[in-house]
């Protein structure tokens, strides 16, 4: 929700040695993912381990699952 995400970069010596703020770009996303799902009926446990078993099967890694989920322009 925040519009800025802040990383503080500890030294050797435990104090702030820098601090790092971006645009947080996440978060539009992850509004309209909350929303979408809410609209989603629960799944049972045994239901959700097939599905994701069939995700995994298809997009063995995690960048293969990235890909088909922003190639296509869902989740942005």
């Amino acid at each position: 929700m925040q519009e800025n995400i802040i990383f503080y970069l500890y030294g050797d010596s435990l104090k702030v040695e820098k601090l790092v703020q971006i645009n947080n770009s996440l978060s539009d996303f992850s509004l309209t993912a909350t929303e979408q799902i809410k609209k989603l009926q629960p799944r049972e446990t045994i239901d959700f381990a097939i599905t994701l078993e069939a995700i995994y099967r298809e997009y063995p890694t995690p960048e293969g699952r990235w890909h088909a989920l922003f190639a296509h322009g869902e989740g942005n």
